[in-house]
């Protein structure tokens, strides 16, 4: 038992390639696509979406994460038709409440808002990206919602925005990665954190409807995720390091994303072992969905694992099987038994182990043997 605490998250359910989304969707046209957001779409509200109460009902907080993965099949710089991508939060009435737009050529970005003090749409901030758009390459973009004014998008790892606001903080998220040996000493600042802006903006994450995807050029789009949830590149899916490391690089306790990543490091994917292509069999910190109820002791999912692709064993038909609530708090998972049954692999776990480095093999050896 890896003893992380959980936070009340979300999570897939699709022949997904990450950890429980609501949806997980390859895309059919790859340069244009609107996805209707559940549980935001339909409601009681005076345009026909939900209530912010609605929302909190289905989804128990605003924290929703988007996930586009895509590819650049040509030249992106291309004089006559350059690559570009944009993707954008909009109302049931097609105005915009925020957006982001990569613009290949100029090598640049900038994200877009309904400005509440005018009503028009224009520049919220901008700037040159650290790394150009390159024929071949893939690229992706996950955008967060945190609370009805404050969203921030990223973009290959860089946060797509920049300054910050102060709030109070009971020190228990920094508190806690200290106590679970993340390298974090706890100071006086820790009754303070500091958040990515709230944003002036005349239309809120509570009147969103759709998310929508455009692309022109040498890029387009092959994949896109929804809801409380972690996904990678489909293309490590069979490395999960290299899932470990995409993932790491995004979160909000390292850099280069820093404050402004979109989830904290307890989420991480579990591998079988440091610099394992193989997965863990037992994950026990798989975000709760929107139907794990909120309880004093704050709960998350245990599954067993496919040690070669990092999914739920069988597939997402049988998460009711291998998956299981608990709170790491007061509880041993109950999948243990059942995950040593159908997805421990010795043999894997000891190809593992030669993975390693030297430094590392035995502290891990001693893990395992304990």
């Amino acid at each position: 038992m890896k003893g992380l605490v959980c936070v009340l998250g979300l999570l897939l359910v699709h022949p997904a390639l990450g950890l429980h989304c609501h949806d997980d969707i390859t895309l059919t046209d790859p340069q244009e696509y609107t996805y209707t957001i559940p549980g935001y779409a339909t409601g009681s509200g005076a345009d026909g979406t939900a209530t912010v109460k609605e929302i909190l009902e289905y989804w128990g907080n605003f924290h929703v994460n988007f996930f586009v993965f895509g590819s650049f099949a040509g030249n992106p710089t291309d004089s006559i038709s350059p690559a570009k991508m944009s993707a954008g939060l909009y109302m049931k009435n097609g105005s915009l409440i925020h957006s982001l737009e990569i613009d290949c050529s100029a090598n640049t970005w900038a994200t877009y808002i309904t400005l509440n003090t005018t009503g028009l749409v224009t520049v919220y901030q901008s700037g040159e990206l650290e790394t150009p758009c390159v024929e071949g390459e893939n690229f992706d973009m996950w955008f967060k919602i945190q609370q009805q004014y404050m969203m921030q998008w990223i973009y290959n790892e860089e946060a797509m925005q920049y300054g910050y606001h102060r709030t109070s903080f009971n020190n228990g998220q920094r508190a806690l990665l200290a106590k679970k040996g993340y390298g974090y000493t706890p100071t006086a600042w820790d009754k303070w954190r500091f958040r990515p802006l709230a944003i002036p903006m005349m239309h809120t994450a509570d009147k969103a409807h759709s998310f929508r995807l455009s692309a022109s050029g040498a890029a387009s789009f092959k994949r896109f995720a929804f809801g409380k949830c972690i996904a990678w590149p489909e293309e490590l899916s069979s490395n999960c390091t290299a899932a470990n490391n995409w993932f790491t690089a995004r979160d909000k306790n390292d850099e280069p994303a820093g404050q402004y990543g979109n989830s904290i490091k307890v989420w991480m994917p579990q591998c079988a072992s440091l610099g394992s292509i193989y997965w863990d069999h037992l994950n026990e910190v798989v975000k709760p969905d929107e139907n794990v109820p909120s309880s004093k002791n704050p709960q998350c999912y245990c599954c067993c694992t496919d040690m070669t692709t990092g999914l739920v064993y069988g597939g997402p038909d049988k998460w009711d099987t291998y998956c299981a609530v608990y709170s790491p708090d007061t509880a041993i998972c109950p999948m243990d038994s059942v995950c040593m049954e159908v997805t421990y692999n010795s043999a894997l776990y000891a190809e593992a182990l030669g993975m390693m480095d030297d430094e590392d093999h035995e502290e891990e050896e001693g893990k395992m043997i304990a």
